[in-house]
Parts: structure tokens; sequence; C-alpha cells
């Protein structure tokens, strides 16, 4: 295989994997079953991939590389600080309520998912949250934030909407996204706006 062809198939096998693991969580899948949507043997994954612990990794990098480059295209669209702060919450919200995404292989509804939070929280939630941190520093900074610990503030704001979209997708959460869209922006825009702003 040529250089091209050997990073489709690694692709096409990162691919399948979301796939598979998106319906019963990683811990399930196969690799029999991800070669299967593949379109190529068991050996070829192993060609490409160390283990089956090995892929998920691969997987978990990809994704967040993937997630974090949308989503300072989100923030660089804003204007204001407020402004990157809701395409923020906007792309939070739509990201994990569509139809494949890193969460539903991480934390899949069979129960048995393999999370290595370590690698989780230096992969995607650190990185998300330093971006979340920075714009609300320059809205500080500005002067269209009221002084606040942005650290504290942009770990909160990230809790805050993680769990109500682990609440949706266990279904033990009634609420309609848009609600719960609204009722995030409130809580956050009131506590970092200045009184005449709110």
């Amino acid at each position: 295989m040529n250089k091209t062809n050997n990073a489709e198939m690694r692709n096409r096998i990162i691919e399948s994997a979301v796939i598979i693991a998106s319906h019963a969580g990683f811990t399930r899948a196969t690799t029999k079953e991800i070669a299967r949507e593949a379109g190529c043997s068991e050996g070829i994954i192993y060609h490409y991939f160390k283990s089956k612990h090995d892929l998920f990794f691969a997987v978990i990098k990809e994704n967040a590389e993937e997630f974090l480059a949308n989503l300072q295209s989100q923030v660089n669209a804003g204007v204001t600080a407020r402004d990157k702060l809701e395409k923020i919450i906007d792309f939070h919200f739509r990201y994990f309520t569509g139809k494949i995404h890193i969460f539903q292989i991480l934390f899949g509804k069979a129960g048995d998912a393999m999370v290595p939070f370590p690698y989780v929280l230096k992969t995607i939630l650190l990185p998300y949250q330093q971006v979340v941190k920075t714009v609300m520093e320059a809205g500080i900074a500005a002067g269209e934030f009221q002084p606040a610990d942005a650290e504290v503030m942009a770990t909160s704001m990230l809790g805050m909407m993680q769990f109500n979209i682990i609440k949706l997708h266990f279904g033990v959460s009634s609420g309609a996204v848009e609600e719960i869209k609204r009722a995030v922006k409130q809580i956050i825009f009131k506590a970092l706006l200045k009184q005449d702003q709110a």
C-alpha cells in the first residue's frame, strides 16, 4: 500500500470504530465488527494499531482534534466575548446532541464504556476549558464582563452543559435542548455581565 492508501485505510478503521462504538460503547465493540464495517480483515486493524485499546486512544485523539478545531472556528467567527461564548454554547449542544459523536463512544448506553479519564482530560477537556477561559479573560480585560475567576467560570460552564447532555443522553431529562441551552446562557451571562448589560 502507498502512503495515501495507508492513510485512507487507517481513517476508514477509525471511522468504523466510531460507528460501531457509538451504538454500545467501545468495550463491547469488537475488532471483527469494526473490520466488517471498514471492509478489511481484523489483521489489517492490527497492522495499524497494536491493540483495540490503541485504536480507542487514536479515536479519542483524532475526534478531539476535530472537535477542538471546529470549536476554535466558532470562537473565531464571534466578534465580542459574549458573542463568542454564545457560539461555544450553541456549538456544544449542537455537537453533543448530533447523530454520532465522541461522547457516545466514551459513554455508551450499555454502561460499560472503557474511559481512560486522565487521557480524556488531557486530550479534550482541559484544552476545551482553556478556550472558554481565554474568551472569558478577554471579555474581562475589555470591560465587557465583570471581574471573575475565569478558570472557575469556564469549568462551571462546561460542567453545567455536559451534565445536562448526560441526562439527555441517558433519557433522564425531559427538557428540550433549546430550553436547556437558554437556561445555561441565562446563568452564565447573569454571572459575567455587568448589571447594566444583563
